[in-house]
């Protein structure tokens, strides 16, 4: 695969700085995150890599000013929603508006009050417990316009992406395979770092380790985020899903596509092995 006039989209990874990593499996020239001051460098072939975390680069047109979409590969990195809805409360917790910086009150009862005003669409006090939107953010930042949050009928457009429009999909649960499946499908399996290898697998399982790529750059920064006294009740969990149902569908179909791709790519060691 050619890099070279390339962009990447990854649905916000939460605590993981994904650059790093990549570029131990998928070396590239240059990678910019502000894509609006760096479109040029990009269009000049000086960036290869773009990442956001908002709307999908492809939606943003400034790329396309003196570019078509054509040129634009997707590399798609998506979520468990649970845990991507928690993480953004405890974002949160560490960098909230309304404490200069100082930590909230980030218990359960506010947790909870915080998807409650979510799902009565009070959005004064959502935003004055916590600044991030939980609706079906990764299905939002895929495929609606910006500025608007995805409905039930985007859903078959973001489907289509995942399932095989989009180059790669990886998942953060599953960070570092991920990293291992982008250098497979760019490079080939036989320049994989020994870290991915099915030899490492079963070494892992000898030795009685996790049995996880060891590609995972011990510098990634998790943006100051840090776990908070927050219990997933059911009724926490509850208005989780009714939250997140179109990014919940949407994940489904990550986790059967990147699969097939991880097994496709010589990498099902891992899966099996992990079993």
């Amino acid at each position: 695969m050619d890099m070279e006039n390339s962009a990447v989209q990854m649905a916000r990874c939460g605590n993981t700085q994904c650059f790093p990593g990549m570029q131990q499996v998928m070396p590239f020239q240059t990678m910019q995150e502000n894509l609006e001051a760096r479109a040029n460098t990009w269009l000049e072939g000086e960036c290869d890599v773009v990442g956001c975390e908002g709307t999908r680069v492809a939606n943003q047109q400034v790329v396309f000013e003196h570019a078509k979409p054509s040129m634009v590969r997707d590399l798609l990195l998506l979520r468990d929603p649970v845990d991507h809805v928690v993480s953004m409360f405890e974002m949160c917790a560490v960098n909230h508006p309304e404490s200069d910086n100082t930590t909230m009150n980030s218990d359960t009862s506010t947790f909870e009050r915080w998807l409650a005003a979510w799902e009565a669409n009070d959005r004064i006090t959502a935003f004055s417990l916590c600044y991030y939107s939980p609706g079906n953010l990764q299905t939002t930042a895929l495929v609606a316009a910006e500025g608007v949050t995805a409905s039930a009928r985007e859903l078959a457009a973001a489907e289509t992406l995942v399932s095989s429009d989009a180059y790669f999909v990886g998942l953060v649960e599953s960070y570092s395979l991920s990293l291992c499946l982008l250098g497979a499908m760019v490079h080939g399996a036989s320049s994989l770092p020994t870290g991915c290898t099915c030899d490492a697998a079963e070494k892992q399982v000898e030795l009685g380790h996790t049995v996880e790529p060891n590609v995972r750059d011990e510098s990634s920064d998790d943006h100051g985020t840090a776990s908070v006294n927050v219990e997933l009740t059911e009724n926490a969990l509850a208005s989780i899903h009714r939250l997140t149902s179109l990014d919940r569908a949407l994940y489904q179909v990550a986790l059967s596509r990147f699969e097939a791709d991880v097994r496709r790519s010589g990498l099902g060691c891992w899966i099996d092995l992990a079993k």
